[in-house]
């Protein structure tokens, strides 16, 4: 995780990594080349630990898709993104978090994981 250059504004932009092969704590894995995310790239919010009924806490600016899921992002300049901003800065709170959905469709069980079978949105700063 790398801090990005000050483009003369407030908004520093950062860089981390979402998500590898590694099993989470949950016992899944998601692999990142499985990762569809067009539809969330049309509203790249960073949601607050994944709470759905809260503002972001900042935006998903690019993502780059390999071996694993790296994003650049900002944090919002709003009390909450600036609360997050510094936690993550400071070295209080490093990890993020994606969420997923798994398609329900014959494809998934007959041909097993493809480029298409995973749906991954970035869900949440944890």
């Amino acid at each position: 995780m790398k801090e990005k250059s000050d483009d003369n504004n407030d908004n520093k932009g950062f860089t981390a990594i979402a998500n590898t092969y590694v099993v989470d704590r949950d016992r899944e894995v998601v692999l990142p080349k499985g990762c569809v995310y067009d539809l969330y790239l049309k509203n790249p919010v960073m949601l607050n630990i994944h709470d759905y009924n809260s503002p972001s806490v900042g935006k998903v600016t690019d993502i780059r898709v390999g071996d694993q899921i790296q994003f650049d992002f900002e944090f919002a300049q709003t009390p909450e993104g600036k609360q997050f901003e510094y936690l993550y800065s400071n070295g209080f709170q490093e990890a993020f978090s994606i969420g997923f959905v798994v398609p329900h469709t014959g494809a998934w069980i007959e041909t097993g994981i493809t480029g298409k079978d995973i749906c991954c949105y970035f869900g949440g700063y944890c």
